[in-house]
């Protein structure tokens, strides 16, 4: 009778020990870190800004010659120490070299970084930091006023001056001129080798909107007319990022997701001459200087490699021909 009740109490015990595993694992994460008070392993980030953590993150003095810290309730001003030194400097620099009061700094990273459980998606890794356009004060904020005062909005809430995004023409003298509105986003442009044609990646994050290389002819004035689509990337795909122009005139953007990832090469006139596939979505592209003129750099996500956050990568083209100086 006494080993059947020791059995059924260690049966108990494991199950008990079970269940508070299974609770445990179902705490969200962004309440786990953000009970943390400490950090954790030499400093680096892990991850992406709104995927990752942060190793041996280090705080921001809550109180300093040029700043004050924020909302401490958050324990939210700890970064990387190039963060911590960058934002400590600019604060330094900002008082003693343009006049400014000094800084009042929101939000940084949470001890061991992560999710947090208000306000931001990012600040997970301890590289963001948001700096409040509010004058610091001549005297030490106490910590209720640091909970209670609120960041000056920079956002005009009058219509804007300007009410769609166009190209514009900067002359020599400095005048700004409209080229065209005949674009939703545009994400980018190159000039063809004779000065004649205008190249436009019209980028709109709106899937429904336009996911467009367009080209332009440049009239005497400089404005732009007779547009032309050269590629549509179609609804709901991702476009151009970023784009690169050899000495030929031939363009080479960044765009595409999927399997469909990758460089696009286009002829001046729009005829696609090549694709090469990349392991993940890519984002720029750009020739290099002059020891290395037919080398194109592209940047972009790395590959996938299996337990492991996907990082972002540095590539390289052998080309034949050279990049636009």
């Amino acid at each position: 009778m006494r080993r059947q009740a020791t059995l059924i109490l260690a049966g108990v015990a494991v199950a008990l020990i079970g269940a508070m595993a299974l609770a445990a694992e179902r705490i969200p994460a962004k309440v786990l870190f953000g009970k943390v008070k400490g950090p954790a392993l030499a400093s680096r980030p892990i991850g992406s800004y709104a995927k990752g953590c942060l190793a041996g993150g280090v705080a921001l003095p809550v109180n300093g010659g040029a700043w004050q810290v924020m909302r401490l309730s958050r324990n939210r001003n700890w970064g990387t120490p190039q963060l911590v030194d960058f934002v400590e400097t600019l604060a330094t620099d900002a008082q003693k070299k343009d006049g400014w009061p000094g800084l009042l700094v929101g939000d940084m990273a949470q001890p061991r970084g992560g999710p947090m459980s208000s306000g931001h998606a990012s600040h997970q890794i301890g590289l963001d930091a948001d700096i409040w356009l509010t004058p610091l004060p001549h005297r030490t904020l106490s910590d209720k006023e640091r909970e209670d005062m609120s960041a000056v909005t920079m956002v005009n809430k009058e219509k804007r001056e300007i009410d769609f995004e166009g190209v514009y023409l900067v002359s020599p003298a400095g005048l700004v001129t409209l080229a065209t509105r005949d674009v939703q986003k545009p994400n980018g442009i190159l000039v063809s080798p004779d000065g004649k044609t205008v190249y436009v990646a019209d980028t709109n994050s709106d899937p429904k909107g336009n996911h467009h290389l367009d080209a332009f002819r440049v009239q005497a004035d400089g404005t732009l007319a007779d547009k032309r689509v050269l590629y549509d990337f179609g609804p709901n795909r991702r476009p151009i990022d970023g784009m690169a122009m050899d000495a030929a005139g031939n363009i080479y953007a960044t765009g595409g997701s999927g399997e469909r990832a990758g460089l696009y090469v286009f002829g001046p006139a729009g005829e696609n001459l090549a694709f090469v596939k990349m392991p993940g979505d890519p984002t720029n592209a750009a020739f290099g200087g002059p020891s290395e003129p037919t080398t194109l750099y592209l940047t972009g996500q790395g590959p996938e490699v299996s337990g492991k956050p996907r990082k972002y990568a540095l590539f390289r083209i052998k080309l034949a021909q050279k990049g636009r100086p």
